[in-house]
């Protein structure tokens, strides 16, 4: 997480990786040094926006790191305390920094043990799984980490603790499966998205949105309006199955298009950020935001009035409800407002950046509305270890 801060705070950190290099030579088996070289080299593979939106490839030099990190110990401890109310174990994969949930950013707090196990397909030898209050499922479910996800999902089914965000649960999220679950839900709306290959014929009229199957960042993302913009589509993509799903026109009456950010734990919706532009693909870092004293106004209004005027008092039932379908504690949603007054939903997942990395002093309201996420997260892994704690009928010991 510091990592992340620093990058999002512009900082060179070559002469930290630098000290670190020269840590790993001395010292070849010091994992936390190997994984935290790993780390920053991933880094360099983040593009413009700052180390939130991550550029997924081949990162040998980091690969190599991590490898060697894990022959020593798949076990790292991040946030250690003497006497810790709460210890947590993230189930993590190995990988690029975005392969698993930011949870670090979540649980800022001095009398909580954060604990990451990765958890690797091919690898049954780790030794005794560290003593732990509660788990959470922080690997995402992409392709390269697929292997790691289907072993906890296997461990899931003789769990000892309180284990939050279950697989079979973070499956739902999956684009072509996610809009089902809206279905019955007023004030929610969902697209339905289709997976094609190359030669189907197109399930939806124009215009219609097509990205590759295993894109995300909105890498590969366009509007296609008629026969010859698919033609060039595919002249330029040579990906062999695409998503595609309806487009839906959601600017507002000013004629710009508002995108939000909301994260719900346990059912309660909770704001993140907004951003603001002329282009229908929009993301927070690119919509020129941290530029504008008049979008900054406006966010911050939607970040103050969320529960008394904003989206979680008009659509926080029917949130609620998509809550208690998916069965996830934690995830996150990018959304809009539809012409008609629904809550448009363009994606969801555990695994997408809350952070409060903003600076106080110029972001004081954001900053607050964090740390009221944060707590909500933090009381809600309590609350799971106490309810587990009351049907035992003892306190695991530390």
């Amino acid at each position: 997480m510091i990592f992340l801060k620093m990058a999002h705070d512009g900082i060179d950190l070559l002469p930290l990786q630098e000290r670190i290099e020269q840590e790993v030579v001395k010292y070849p088996h010091n994992a936390a040094a190997l994984l935290d070289s790993a780390a920053l080299t991933f880094l360099k593979g983040s593009d413009a926006t700052g180390a939130m939106e991550f550029v997924k490839g081949v990162n040998v030099l980091g690969q190599k790191r991590q490898q060697a990190a894990f022959e020593q110990s798949v076990f790292f401890t991040v946030r250690e305390s003497a006497a810790p109310t709460l210890r947590v174990l993230a189930l993590a994969a190995p990988g690029e920094v975005n392969c698993n949930a930011p949870i670090e950013f979540l649980l800022q707090n001095d009398d909580i043990e954060t604990t990451f196990w990765y958890v690797l397909p091919d690898r049954q030898d780790e030794g005794a799984v560290p003593e732990h209050d509660i788990a959470v499922v922080i690997s995402d479910l992409s392709d390269s980490s697929k292997e790691t996800a289907d072993r906890i999902q296997k461990m899931e089914q003789s769990w000892p603790k309180p284990l939050i965000n279950r697989i079979e649960n973070l499956q739902k999220f999956a684009r072509d499966r996610f809009f089902s679950f809206a279905k019955g839900i007023a004030g929610i709306y969902i697209p339905e998205t289709r997976v094609v290959s190359r030669t189907d014929a197109m399930p939806f009229p124009y215009p219609f949105i097509i990205r590759p199957l295993h894109s995300f960042g909105g890498h590969g993302l366009s509007k296609i309006e008629k026969q010859s913009d698919l033609e060039s589509y595919l002249e330029t993509h040579f990906e062999s199955q695409f998503f595609t799903s309806p487009f839906i026109d959601y600017s507002s009456s000013d004629g710009l298009f508002r995108k939000y950010r909301i994260a719900v734990v346990d059912g309660k919706a909770f704001p993140v950020h907004m951003a603001i532009n002329e282009k229908w693909a929009l993301w927070y870092y690119s919509s020129g935001m941290l530029e504008s004293e008049e979008k900054i106004a406006e966010e911050v209004n939607f970040l103050l009035n969320f529960d008394t005027s904003g989206l979680g008092k008009k659509y926080g039932a029917a949130i609620e409800q998509l809550a208690k379908k998916i069965g996830s504690e934690y995830f996150v949603l990018d959304c809009a407002e539809t012409k008609t007054g629904e809550l448009l939903i363009f994606e969801g997942g555990h695994d997408m950046v809350v952070h409060d990395m903003e600076s106080p002093t110029r972001f004081p309201v954001k900053n607050e509305k964090m740390q009221e996420l944060f707590r909500a997260f933090q009381t809600m892994l309590k609350d799971r270890y106490l309810c587990s704690i009351q049907k035992t009928g003892k306190r695991p010991s530390k």
